[in-house]
């Protein structure tokens, strides 16, 4: 192709793109197209993109990380806010060592707001509606202790189970009242009382992750139709399964 032709070319698409912008723009002023659409999957593409998100988990003496590893957005039918489904890890360590895994499921809710100054789409409203666990393992001193056993010679087991449970003693000796709790929880094998003991804290992160600056939406005023809209548009909603944006018009 010619130098000549190819500007040729370039010069129709700009053209045909003014003339398109134009076109769609007299449309929404006459009322002709009073909204634009987008569906779950449009969003989903976008959300895979910021994950997995890692925040740290700590109380006085313990600690870990819950790992938000995928998220699932849908609109329901009936609804006028996003339904997001989260799967997540949580780990956790006492003195360094790790002694509770779990993966969470998290069902959460949340309405979109338009920031016009930005042309970006934030979430605002967030709400945790339920957080379960899915699967857990558990790391107990007993199954530490026989896991060591199998490995040393039996004239020394005496020795590893009198070493394992001065250690045990010290460190219920000097750990805080929290990481005591923690202990007998694991002891005791109560899964829904361990991830109760810190549901406050996962709660507050995932609710941060909603509420987060860079969790967004930018609209490209590149695309034509959302160019229109950060000159007309006037909020977004969801509504019928879909996120809306309204356009105002004279």
């Amino acid at each position: 192709m010619s130098e000549d032709s190819a500007s040729k070319n370039k010069l129709f698409e700009k053209v045909s793109s003014k003339a398109k912008y134009l076109a769609i723009k007299l449309l929404v002023k006459t009322g002709r197209i009073p909204e634009s659409t987008l569906t779950a999957n449009d969003l989903n593409n976008l959300i895979d993109k910021q994950l997995p998100e890692t925040f740290s988990i700590s109380d006085s003496t313990s600690g870990g990380e819950l790992i938000v590893e995928r998220a699932l957005l849908f609109m329901p039918e009936d609804a006028n806010c996003f339904h997001v489904d989260l799967s997540c890890k949580l780990k956790i360590e006492v003195l360094g060592n790790q002694v509770y895994e779990a993966s969470l499921t998290a069902s959460m809710t949340a309405e979109p707001d338009y920031q016009k100054d930005t042309k970006q789409i934030h979430l605002k409203n967030g709400s945790l509606k339920n957080i379960s666990i899915a699967e857990d393992e558990l790391t107990m001193v007993q199954q530490v202790q026989s896991s060591a056993e199998d490995l040393v010679p039996p004239a020394f087991r005496g020795f590893l189970k009198s070493s394992i449970d001065t250690a045990v003693n010290m460190f219920d000796s000097f750990s805080s009242i929290n990481t005591k709790g923690n202990i007998e929880q694991i002891k005791s094998e109560s899964r829904q009382n361990f991830l109760d003991f810190h549901h406050k804290e996962i709660e507050s992160k995932l609710l941060g992750l909603l509420a987060d600056e860079n969790v967004h939406y930018q609209l490209d005023i590149a695309d034509i139709e959302s160019r229109v809209f950060t000159e007309l548009g006037t909020g977004v909603s969801v509504e019928g399964g879909k996120l809306r944006f309204k356009f105002g018009h004279s």
